[in-house]
């Protein structure tokens, strides 16, 4: 008996004691968050402790997007619609099922992708075939943003972005402006892109001559900065020219450059009227004049993303002539340059424009058209001088065929 009474004792005193413990916590827990000079310490502190941990904060849109980047099944559909996939060893890029399956879930281990990440082209083709519809354009997209955030010294092209951040062009470049005759109150914005206004110069002019030369009321920004889409490794799209374009009393504006025309799409739509060059020239009089074989080139972000596939068409096959629709079942794969791509690697881009070019080659296509600046610049890269194709812009080839 007196065996129980003394185990009773113990009981009671490690009961006292634990009481006295949770007391003490409560108190001085009670006390702490009336200390004005302490609150908000121990978050800062657990994120210095697990900074080598890579550990980052995820926004509420971030969080709510994480049931659809984790519904890939890893079926591998995704695989074979990939231009990397099927153009690029996989040594040097992995398939989207590597992004879908594997990266929208090891969070602290997403800055380790930055050697292949930034070759994806985000053309999403991968997701139009993927049965879960899984976003991996914004996974990748993601993982950017996150690679910024964790290792900034790992993002690449980092002149580039920094003119975009300080409202430049991505080139830092600051062109001439172009020769059109100016109207007193124009109706339309032409919207061209940075490089149509550097690099692509010359087709530039042509396509502002070309609405030039039809009377058309349009006008075009001083000085445009660079919207940001095609690099968009930080999600830092500049904002600067959407605030100009609010300013303007122009509900229409419209976009040769097929980046510019998704971003001002996804940005300012509900405000403006923004039409794709393509979409415009369809419903004119404008007709290609040329006995050459023509064929066209649809830009992935163009089609894919948005639906544009007819209004180029229309307006050739009203030209008559010898078209040569290539594209005529829909799946074409992405030239190699969206993204940024064919400006960070330039001979993977071209290399994958080459596989690109056969069948229009093997068609016998004699000028290859198409409406997207990055499209025009790639596609040039993969014709050599032995080529009898020739690449030009749609709006640049339909001026040059008028005089």
């Amino acid at each position: 008996m007196w065996e129980r009474v003394r185990e009773r004792g113990i009981m009671n005193n490690k009961k006292t004691y634990a009481t006295f413990l949770l007391g003490k916590t409560y108190i001085g827990h009670l006390f702490s968050r009336l200390a004005v000079w302490k609150r908000g310490q121990g978050y800062s502190a657990f994120k210095e402790k697990y900074r080598a941990d890579n550990f980052f904060e995820l926004t509420l849109e971030e969080r709510s997007s994480f049931p659809d980047f984790q519904k890939c099944i890893n079926c591998g559909v995704c695989v074979p619609s990939c231009l990397f996939s099927v153009d690029i060893s996989k040594n040097d890029l992995p398939d989207p099922e590597y992004y879908a399956c594997s990266l929208s879930r090891p969070l602290p281990d997403l800055w380790t992708a930055s050697d292949s990440i930034y070759k994806c082209t985000c053309c999403a083709a991968c997701e139009s075939v993927c049965p879960q519809g899984v976003p991996i354009s914004e996974i990748v997209q993601f993982v950017k943003r996150k690679i910024s955030l964790i290792a900034p010294e790992l993002v690449p092209f980092k002149e580039g972005m920094a003119n975009i951040r300080d409202g430049y062009n991505m080139f830092g470049e600051r062109p001439a402006p172009f020769v059109y005759t100016q109207r007193p109150k124009p109706a339309y914005l032409l919207y061209m892109g940075c490089l149509y206004s550097t690099k692509e110069r010359e087709a530039g002019q042509r396509i502002v001559s070309l609405l030039d030369k039809a009377k058309l009321d349009f006008t075009i920004l001083e000085e445009e900065a660079c919207c940001g889409r095609p690099m968009d490794i930080d999600d830092n799209c500049s904002d600067g020219d959407l605030k100009k374009i609010a300013e303007m009393n122009i509900k229409t504006v419209i976009a040769p450059c097929a980046q510019c025309y998704s971003h001002l799409k996804d940005k300012v739509n509900n405000t403006h009227k923004i039409l794709h060059i393509t979409e415009f020239l369809a419903d004119t009089k404008f007709r290609l004049k040329t006995e050459s074989k023509v064929s066209y080139y649809d830009p992935c972000i163009l089609h894919i993303k948005h639906g544009i596939y007819d209004a180029p068409r229309k307006l050739l096959k009203a030209s008559g002539g010898n078209f040569i629709d290539i594209n005529y079942n829909k799946n074409l794969l992405c030239c190699g340059a969206g993204s940024g791509v064919g400006i960070l690697y330039p001979e993977i881009a071209g290399a994958v424009a080459k596989e690109r070019l056969k069948p229009f080659k093997e068609a016998g296509t004699e000028i290859l058209l198409t409406e997207c600046s990055y499209c025009l610049q790639n596609l040039r890269r993969g014709v050599s001088v032995k080529d009898k194709m020739k690449v030009y812009s749609l709006s640049e080839y339909l001026y040059m065929s008028e005089i």
